[in-house]
């Protein structure tokens, strides 16, 4: 049933607006065709192969000092 609605309104579209429609068809299957996103891994377990010790304090020091002075930069 829905297949025949689209297939109706799409006939009544000028010839150029069909071909928008077949490449955005193919753009939404080119997504699903990629599968599931990958799991997200935690940064800390990514490292652990390098002897660091990340700690949760560290992280914020380097955020202060990233993002400390961003808006008075962006004047």
């Amino acid at each position: 049933m829905l297949d025949q609605e689209i297939q109706k309104k799409v006939q009544k579209l000028p010839v150029d607006r069909q071909q928008q429609v077949l490449e955005f068809v193919e753009f939404l299957e080119s997504k699903t065709a990629t599968g599931p996103r990958s799991k997200r891994h935690n940064i800390i377990g990514l490292l652990s192969d390098f002897n660091t010790d990340i700690t949760e304090e560290k992280i914020n020091e380097m955020r202060r000092e990233i993002w400390g002075t961003f808006p008075e930069a962006s004047r």
